[in-house]
Order: structure tokens, then sequence, then C-alpha cells
């Protein structure tokens, strides 16, 4: 709900200021290899020109799942324009390099001095990566459709390793309930080939603009609360 433009490089620019974010998230604590996932990205807008403006950013992401982790470092530039009805399009693409780690000390194999996918303590494969995307908003609403790894690249000494295209579609409003409060319901599937689709859907309920409270959940995997704060005009 706050992290748009992760998903979908086409959101880049979408914002009226330049923004810096960073993220943590640990998902079952106390466990051991427990999937941790860190960004930083920052984002915003070159001059605008006559009904339209063009975004700019870069983002670095790092995710570590057990014996498996992965960096990526993506550059990401966005051309909105405005269309009818108030509505502004945009589409946009990010551009980078993705490395992917296997820790094999990590994995408990049956007989891992005859396994053949073990090539040394650490295996890194490094190829390029691109996302794509499209994105449809106004001052209350945004509809989005994005794809991450275009390339589907092979990685090289994998015998069948690909890195799978992943689709999104995610949209949101905004709803004024009156002068101090405000409800921001948003939805998103993703698809990966391979895997069952993912159903997130989040709510926060506004404060004056000051204070939210929601929630997030995803079909299979349960429910999690949001709160946010802005402590000042700059900073939440």
């Amino acid at each position: 709900i706050f992290n748009y433009q992760l998903v979908n490089p086409a959101a880049t620019g979408y914002t009226t200021c330049t923004e810096i974010k960073s993220n943590y998230r640990q998902q079952w604590s106390g466990i051991d290899g427990a999937p941790k996932t860190t960004n930083v990205f920052v984002h915003g807008r070159l001059r605008a020109m006559r009904n339209a403006f063009q975004g700019l950013g870069a983002n670095i992401e790092s995710d570590v799942n057990g014996a498996f982790g992965s960096t990526s470092l993506m550059l990401q530039y966005a051309y909105h324009t405005r269309v009818s009805k108030g509505y502004n399009l945009a589409g946009g693409i990010a551009v980078g390099l993705t490395q992917l780690r296997i820790d094999y000390t990590k994995i408990n194999f049956q007989d891992p001095y005859n396994e053949t996918v073990i090539n040394g303590v650490v295996s890194d494969y490094i190829f390029p990566n691109i996302n794509a995307g499209v994105w449809l908003y106004r001052g209350d609403r945004f509809y989005g459709l994005s794809i991450k790894s275009l390339t589907n690249s092979a990685i090289d000494g994998l015998q069948t390793g690909r890195y799978n295209r992943h689709y999104s579609i995610v949209y949101g409003k905004y709803i004024k309930i009156s002068k101090d409060f405000a409800f921001k319901p948003s939805f998103m599937f993703r698809w990966v080939k391979g895997t069952r689709p993912a159903i997130d859907a989040q709510a926060l309920l506004t404060y004056k603009k000051k204070f939210s409270l929601g929630f997030a959940a995803r079909n299979g995997h349960g429910v999690s609360g949001i709160v946010k704060f802005d402590v000042y005009k700059q900073l939440a």
C-alpha cells in the first residue's frame, strides 16, 4: 500500500514530491532461516512539460530465505501524460542486475558428496533484469499492470533454472468519509508460472492524514496489522 514503485516501475514519480523509503520485513520470527527482506529506494519527478512529466528512481532490494538469497539493483524511468476525465497514464521500465545466491552449507542433502547440483560452498548467479508496467490514475484512484523479469533469464549453472516472469495487477482508491477521516482500500493480484495466484487486500482508515490504522491479508497466509504515523510533514 506504500511501495507500488517496487511492484510497478510506471508508478515512478507518481507522488508529487521526491520520496526516499526503506523497508525491512522479517517473517516467522524465531525460526532459523526465516525469510528476511530489505529494500531502499528513491524516486521523484523530473521537470514537468505541458500535460506530461517524467519520473526517475532507483532501488536496491535484498531477500534471504534459508539457503537462498537474492540482491537486485534497478534503475527506473516512467513517462506520465494526461488523458481524458482527469486521468494520467504512465508507462515505465526498470533495468538492472539481479544476483542469486545458494549456500549449500544450509541444505541437508541425503548424499552431499555425490550431489551433482553442488558447485563449491556458495554459488552466485548474476544476470540482467528488466521490469515494465503501465499505471492509470487520478487523484482518488489508480490501476496498474506490470511484468517483472521480462527477460525470463536462464540461470547458468542450473540445468533447468529460470527466473520466471512475475505478473501483477493492482487497484486502489481514496474514499473521503468526512472532513477528518478517509478510507483507503487496495488490492493486488500476482501470478508466477508454476505457482498458485496470490491475492493481497489492504485497507487503511486515515485520520487528518496524520495517523492511519488498517490491515493487510493474503489468501492462505493470514492477516497482519498496519499502523502509520506522520511524524513530520516530510517524515512518516
